[in-house]
């Protein structure tokens, strides 16, 4: 699916990347000069490898490392009043135009902070007041039990590995879970925890040629199960979606917020204009500059906004490879398959997701196409060890 970029490998350290106010002759690229003033560890390592990321030979670090590409010359969207620091408590899974979220009940009556960012690179980041729990209304939910319905196959295909591509819809917030198996329902994927009516996960890693059995299930805000009757996939033909080309997105990024509460339980309800990632924190300017996950580099107050973890190790990634879309790529943004170990020197997300930086080293590689091992055998091994 996607392929190609910077990891997580060196996120800790990106994370205080100083640019300075001076400027390339062409005035549109901060220079890696200006960058190893701080990560001189980083710059000195890549000059020793074989295989080293374009942008990097051609003096061109912001390409990848500052949010939308900006040059120098751009300003960082920062929020101005927030304090100094941030405790990120609450991320969404994927973009898209709806997220809901359980709130810690003990931030009733504060104030938040809220980034929320586009795959355009437009950002919202802003202070959200929370009401108090007693003035909320009740969560809204349909009567009578919960339901699965519009169980479907969305596509099977093959790449790097033949996957599958399942969706359904619940009328009650729930999380989501595949149970599969080609004779009985003896493997599992992980649970996708988002909360949402909208469900879609991936079985990646099957056999070709054979037909599984699949059994969706997701359970709501209250713990209460459900079910789907059990259906079966073939991976003896081959269909995919057609590719949807994306809408114009608008301008700025804006959202709407609702609040309820369930048995003493806070939820946030965010609607926006456009599909957006978002996370919630305790206070941010810093954080904000930064989007460290986390890893609040002490940057100086002009540095320039930077690219957050999955945009930088996914999103930036596809933007220079489109080609990494097809079906010779491997999944990315997915959790791994349920009892799979990842190697310590595959990065992931902080939440275990994959992404292509799973695969592919930072800045440079002694390995061609950057891999994290020597060979694309030794590499696929690493995770899929049933495969040797």
């Amino acid at each position: 699916m996607y392929r190609l970029q910077i990891p997580l490998l060196v996120i800790a350290a990106l994370l205080g990347l100083f640019f300075s106010a001076e400027q390339s002759e062409a005035g549109d690229t901060i220079m890696p000069a200006q960058c190893c003033r701080c990560h001189g560890d980083v710059c000195q390592q890549s000059d020793t490898k074989l295989y080293v990321h374009a942008p990097f030979l051609e003096n061109n670090c912001a390409v990848c490392h500052v949010r939308g590409g900006l040059s120098s010359a751009e300003p960082a969207v920062v929020a101005e009043d927030f304090p100094d620091e941030v405790s990120w408590f609450a991320r969404a899974c994927q973009e898209n135009k709806e997220h809901w979220f359980e709130l810690p009940s003990s931030l009733a009556g504060t104030t938040i902070a809220l980034l929320a960012t586009a795959g355009s690179g437009k950002i919202l980041a802003q202070e959200v007041a929370l009401p108090a729990l007693d003035q909320l209304p009740p969560l809204p939910g349909p009567p009578g039990e919960g339901k699965i319905s519009d169980l479907h196959l969305v596509e099977v295909k093959k790449g790097v590995f033949v996957s599958a591509r399942i969706a359904w819809k619940t009328n009650r917030l729930a999380n989501a879970q595949l149970f599969f198996g080609k004779e009985e329902l003896s493997s599992t994927t992980a649970v996708d925890h988002c909360w949402a009516t909208d469900h879609e996960i991936t079985l990646a890693g099957l056999a070709a040629n054979r037909e599984y059995k699949f059994v969706a299930v997701s359970r709501d805000i209250a713990g209460n199960e459900v079910s789907s009757p059990a259906m079966t996939l073939s991976t003896r033909n081959f269909f995919a979606r057609a590719a949807r080309q994306p809408a114009a997105a608008p301008d700025n990024v804006a959202l709407q917020a609702a609040f309820y509460q369930q048995e003493g339980r806070f939820f946030a309800h965010f609607a926006g204009n456009q599909p957006v990632t978002m996370r919630l924190g305790q206070s941010a300017q810093q954080a904000l500059r930064t989007m460290g996950d986390g890893m609040a580099a002490k940057t100086p107050a002009d540095h320039l906004a930077l690219t957050d973890s999955r945009s930088l190790t996914i999103t930036v990634c596809v933007g220079c490879h489109p080609q990494s879309h097809g079906v010779r790529s491997h999944p990315v943004d997915i959790a791994p398959k349920a009892g799979m170990v990842i190697p310590p020197d595959y990065q992931t997300l902080a939440d275990g997701r994959l992404s292509c930086m799973s695969c592919h080293q930072a800045h440079a590689s002694e390995h061609e196409y950057r891999l994290t091992r020597a060979s694309r055998k030794e590499l696929c091994l690493g995770c899929h060890r049933n495969f040797g």
